[in-house]
C-alpha cells in the first residue's frame, strides 16, 4: 500500500487531509495536483487484503415506519429526556449577562451617541443550547425595534470594524477575557474570545463571538423561537437532529453548521404540515386551500424565480390572500455598500402561535425516521434545493433559479471531470430563510454531501431496526426501542472509520460519476460490505 497516501476527509472540511494510520474516514477523492495518486490509492485499497466497504443502505427508502405503540412511547421518553438535558442553567445565564454588561460598558463609554445595544442571538436565544454552547453576541445601534415595521434606522452611522477593533483592545486588558482575536476580513467580521466562567485559574471557559450590525442574526433567532413555540414536537425534533449531527461529526463551520441542519429539519416539518410556513402567512389557520396554494408555489419555477428576483418579498398571505407588506421588516444586506435590502418578515404573534393545531399528529420518532429517509433516499442534491421559506426540500434547481441564488449548476463538461468539482460545483443548496442569495451549504464538497446523505440513511436504518419486531443475529432482539436514541447519536465507531473501510459504495450521487470518469479498471469483486451491526456495538462510549 502507498506510504502516507493523500486522502480527503469529507467529515472535516474540504481542505483537510489525513493518512491511513490516523484511522480516519477513507473515500474516493480527487486532487488537482496529483489526480493519479488518488486513483492509485483507491486501487491499493480495493486490491488490499480483505477490503471492506460500507453498505449503501439505499433499501431503507422502501421500508415504512412500523413501530408498535409501546415502542413509540419508550422512544418518546428518551427524546423528551434528551430535550430536557439541552438547556442553559441559571448560573450560566448570569455569566452571559456579565459578558454583555462588560461589552455594554465599553460601548456606552465610546459610542453613546449611536445608542449601541449588545444582544445574545443564536441557539442560546431560541432555546437549543447547553452550558457549553458558544455565545453569539451582536452589537447593533439605535433602538432594538429599528428595522421592524418600517421604523427608521438611527441617523448616526458607526463603522462595525471600528467598533470591533476597539472592543478587541479593551477585552485584552479586561480580567477573565482571554484569546481575544479580531477577524476583520471574514464575511461577517467578528471578535472571538474566551471568558472564564469562574475566577479560579484553569476553570471552565465559554467561547464567544461578537459581531456588529447583524440584526438578521436576531431576526433568525426570533424566527426559530416562533417555530419552537408552535408545537412542542418541534423542539424535541430539532434537539435530536442537532445532537445527532454534532455527534456524527457532521457539523462544521467549513461545511454545514448547526443552523444549516436546523434549516433542513424545519423545511421537512413544514413539508409534512407539522408547522405552517410563517414567512408566507398572516395567520396560523391553515386549511387545505392554503396548503394547496403552497404546493402550487413550490412546483412553479417561474413564480419562485420571480420571488428570488424580488429579494424574497412575498406580499400576500397564501391562506387569506390579504396583503402582508405592512407587517414586513427589511434590513440592509450586511457586507455590501449598496442599498440592497431583504425581507425578514415572519408571522410572530405569540398568542396566535400557540393556537396552531397541526394536521400531522405523528410522533417525533416517526418524523425523524421519515426525515432521514427523505433526505437520505429521495432528495437529490443535483436536482433539488432546500427552502425553509417555501417549506420544501424539493425545489427544482433550474438554471434561472440557481443563477439568482449564485449557485449555478455546471455543465456536463464539469460534471464529467471530478478534478473541477471543487471550483465549479455547488452540490448542496440550503437557503437562508431571509437572504435568498446566501447558501448555507456553499462550502460543502461532493464527497461530504454524499457522506452526509449516507449518515441520514444509516440513522433511518438504526431507527428501523430498534423496535420490538427487529431481530439481531440468531433471531434475538439485540436492538430495542429502549436504547434507540443513545445509539442514534452515538459517536462514530472506530471499526467503521479505521483502515481499509471504503466509502465509495455509499456515494449514490457522485460515486458513479467519479468511477466513470477516472476509475474504470478496478476489480471490486473481492470487496465485502461492513457489518454495521457488529461495528456499531458498544459505540456509545467510543471517542475518536
Amino acid at each position: 500500500m502507498l506510504k502516507n497516501p493523500r486522502i480527503h476527509l469529507f467529515r472535516k472540511g474540504p481542505s483537510c487531509f489525513r493518512t491511513y494510520k490516523e484511522g480516519s474516514v477513507v473515500y474516493v477523492g480527487y486532487s488537482k495536483s496529483a489526480p493519479s495518486l488518488i486513483e492509485s490509492t483507491y486501487k491499493a485499497l480495493v486490491n488490499s487484503v480483505d477490503p471492506v466497504c460500507l453498505p449503501s443502505l439505499a433499501s431503507v427508502g422502501d421500508t415504512p415506519f412500523s413501530w408498535s405503540r409501546e415502542d413509540v412511547v419508550t422512544a418518546s421518553e428518551q427524546i423528551r429526556s434528551l430535550s430536557d438535558q439541552l438547556c442553559v442553567s441559571d448560573n450560566n445565564k448570569q455569566v452571559t449577562e456579565s459578558i454583555l454588561d462588560t461589552i455594554g460598558k465599553y460601548l456606552r463609554s465610546n459610542f453613546s451617541s449611536a445608542k449601541p445595544w449588545p444582544a445574545i442571538f443564536g441557539s442560546r436565544m431560541y432555546g437549543l443550547a447547553s452550558d457549553t454552547t458558544d455565545v453569539d453576541i451582536c452589537i447593533n445601534f439605535g433602538t432594538p425595534d429599528a428595522g421592524k415595521k418600517n421604523k427608521k434606522e438611527p441617523t448616526k452611522k458607526v463603522s462595525g470594524k471600528r467598533v470591533l477593533f476597539g472592543l478587541s483592545k479593551y477585552l485584552r486588558r479586561t480580567p477573565r477575557f482571554s484569546l481575544v482575536t479580531l477577524i476583520p476580513h471574514a464575511r461577517v467580521p467578528i471578535v472571538k474570545f474566551q471568558y472564564s466562567v469562574e475566577k479560579i485559574k484553569g476553570g471552565p471557559k465559554l467561547s464567544c463571538d461578537v459581531s456588529a450590525h447583524s440584526k438578521d442574526g436576531i431576526f433568525k433567532s426570533e424566527f426559530l423561537k416562533a417555530y419552537l413555540a408552535i408545537d412542542p414536537r418541534v423542539r424535541e425534533f430539532l434537539v435530536v437532529l442537532k445532537v445527532w449531527a454534532q455527534q456524527r461529526s457532521l457539523v462544521d463551520s467549513q461545511t454545514l453548521n448547526s443552523f444549516g441542519f436546523i434549516m433542513m429539519g424545519l423545511t421537512f416539518l413544514i413539508h409534512q404540515r407539522v408547522v405552517p410556513p410563517l414567512q408566507l402567512v398572516g395567520t396560523t389557520e391553515m386549511d387545505d386551500k392554503g396548503w394547496e396554494c403552497l404546493q402550487a408555489l413550490q412546483s412553479d419555477p417561474k413564480a419562485i424565480a420571480d420571488l428570488l428576483a424580488n429579494g424574497g418579498d412575498f406580499t400576500r398571505c397564501i391562506q387569506t390572500g390579504r396583503n402582508i407588506t405592512d407587517m414586513q421588516r427589511k434590513i440592509t444586506k450586511k457586507g455590501t455598500m449598496s442599498k440592497e435590502r431583504y425581507n425578514c418578515y415572519f408571522f410572530d404573534h405569540g398568542s396566535k402561535l400557540s393556537s396552531w393545531r397541526s394536521p400531522n399528529t405523528k410522533p417525533v420518532i416517526q418524523l425523524l425516521y421519515e426525515m432521514f429517509v427523505l433526505y437520505g433516499c429521495k432528495f437529490d442534491p443535483l436536482k433539488h434545493s432546500v427552502s425553509p421559506k417555501l417549506g420544501s426540500p424539493f425545489i427544482v434547481r433550474t438554471p434561472e433559479i440557481d443563477n439568482l441564488r449564485s449557485t449555478p449548476l455546471p455543465g456536463d463538461e464539469v460534471m464529467s471531470n471530478p478534478s473541477q468539482w471543487a471550483m465549479g460545483l455547488r452540490p448542496l443548496v440550503v437557503e437562508d430563510p431571509f437572504d435568498p442569495t446566501n447558501n448555507c451549504g456553499r462550502h460543502v464538497t461532493c464527497e461530504w454531501v454524499d457522506g452526509m446523505l449516507w449518515e441520514m440513511r444509516r440513522a433511518a436504518w438504526m431507527i428501523h431496526r430498534h423496535n420490538s419486531s427487529s431481530t439481531g443475529n440468531g433471531g434475538e432482539n439485540t436492538a430495542t426501542a429502549a436504547n434507540v436514541i443513545d445509539r442514534l447519536v452515538a459517536l462514530p465507531s472506530a471499526d467503521i472509520f479505521s483502515d481499509n473501510k471504503i466509502w465509495d459504495s455509499a456515494y449514490l450521487h457522485f460515486g458513479p460519476i467519479y468511477r466513470n470518469a477516472t476509475v474504470k479498471r478496478i476489480n471490486g469483486e473481492n470487496m465485502r460490505e461492513l457489518d454495521l451491526d457488529a461495528a456499531d456495538s458498544g459505540v456509545a462510549g467510543n471517542k475518536r
